[in-house]
């Protein structure tokens, strides 16, 4: 498999890198600006990150519609303990979310919602290998008090998406297994499952489709409280272009893959579907060049048409990252 450097843990206290990304961009004429921002940094035993978002949408040229979104988050860790060969983590966290949405006709306020999100994560990791390869957990259990401020309100929520409470409670299980094949190729398998208390805000549900969803289908297509994502990929041997002579040592990595997902509301929304199933096959290159390039390449056909259509489609998507 593909290898690179990244911010690990040692001697029982996170480590981080401190990077800050800014990237502002024209999206088309119907997507209006974007920007985002984000920035992290370690603190002890533990990180905090910050984020900001906005997106202004062209409607037309009466209506006029902008909103944001800002995060601060805070992860506090017990550090890495080995038992047996296995490595397990544990964390706990706050995480403050606020989002707004406006809509203007002709100079006329027409709607002006926003919503805050206080809540509280619990995450436990454990990395288990073995003599085929390794096996990743991760169990996430987040609560939400609610009632905290005017936004953080059961009407507030109700404004964003309907039959949500400001109180909730949601988890998340994943597993991804790697296991070593023969002449040096792998397959890795992936399984999540949540399960939710309520309708959750839509920055907590599950986002079915784009890169590390169901390839094949744009970003967050469909989104449910509650789902499972399945994926199935095998991946060839990495090998290099041009050698692995100099300080621009390269690998390249072939996959191909099926993913599916099933998505669902504990409680249906009005004039949608209550539940949403996606399924696609495709295949990928991961590509990199030392530090300084991370090239990711994945096509996908989908074989279950999208929400709102009855035509399947053929998508690319591509993730590239430049470092210095």
């Amino acid at each position: 498999m593909l290898s690179r450097s990244r911010c690990s843990a040692s001697e029982n206290r996170l480590r981080g890198c401190i990077d800050a990304l800014l990237t502002m961009h024209r999206m088309n004429h119907s997507s209006g600006l974007k920007a985002r921002g984000y920035y992290g940094c370690p603190s002890g035993d533990g990180t905090a990150r910050r984020g900001y978002a906005t997106q202004k949408p062209f409607l037309s040229d009466f209506f006029d519609s902008e909103g944001h979104s800002s995060q601060i988050s805070f992860r506090w860790a017990n550090g890495t303990h080995s038992s047996g060969g296995v490595n397990q983590g544990l964390q706990f966290g706050f995480d403050f979310k606020r989002t707004d949405n406006n809509l203007e006709f002709s100079g006329l306020r027409l709607l002006d919602s926003a919503v805050e999100i206080f809540q509280f994560p619990l995450i436990y990791t454990a990395n288990i290998p073995d003599d085929a390869g390794e096996t990743e957990v991760q169990v996430t259990a987040v609560w939400s008090p609610g009632n905290i401020t005017a936004h953080n309100n059961d009407n507030a929520f109700a404004d964003l998406i309907a039959f949500s409470d400001a109180i909730y409670a949601y988890s998340r299980f994943s597993v991804t297994r790697t296991t070593r094949l023969p002449y040096g190729m792998s397959a890795v398998t992936r399984a999540m499952a949540q399960f939710a208390s309520t309708n959750l805000p839509y920055s907590e549900q599950i986002g079915g489709g784009g890169i590390g969803s169901v390839r094949g289908y744009d970003t967050n297509t469909a989104l449910g409280s509650q789902g499972m994502v399945l994926s199935q990929e095998i991946r060839s041997p990495a090998f290099s272009l041009f050698g692995d002579e100099g300080d621009f040592r390269d690998q390249m990595q072939l996959g191909a893959f099926i993913d599916y997902a099933w998505l669902r509301q504990p409680h249906r929304i009005p004039d949608t579907e209550r539940t949403e199933k996606m399924l696609s096959v495709g295949g990928g290159v991961h590509y990199l060049v030392g530090r300084y390039l991370d090239l990711q390449l994945e096509v996908g056909t989908q074989l279950k048409a999208p929400p709102g259509s009855d035509d399947r489609d053929t998508r690319a998507a591509i993730v590239a990252t430049v470092s210095y």
